[in-house]
């Protein structure tokens, strides 16, 4: 059964999907990622490639959320990939917007 909770602008964001995970989500962290990588290499140089430093933060930010949502208990279709949570907890979480 779905949360019937009313939506908000967040909610209709989150709504295009690929692979059952939110592409808002993705791309706002990825841009998260991108602003970081950038501030950091600005101020301290990285010796490498800033995009690969930039995927390094990425993929440690998603593995931030994935902690995140376990220590709260946020079922989550990433967290269902993982093992983490089962698929009838994912889809009772989601909001029918």
């Amino acid at each position: 059964m779905k949360n019937s909770s009313k939506c908000n602008f967040i909610d209709y964001l989150r709504k295009p999907k690929f692979v059952n995970i939110s592409v808002f989500d993705v791309v706002a962290t990825f841009a998260v990622a991108v602003l970081i990588g950038y501030l950091v290499n600005k101020k301290h140089p990285f010796q490498i490639h800033l995009w690969i430093n930039i995927i390094v933060i990425f993929l440690l930010l998603m593995i931030l959320g994935v902690i995140v949502h376990k220590i709260f208990g946020i079922p989550t279709m990433l967290n269902y990939y993982l093992g983490l949570n089962n698929l009838a907890a994912v889809l009772a979480n989601r909001k029918d917007c």
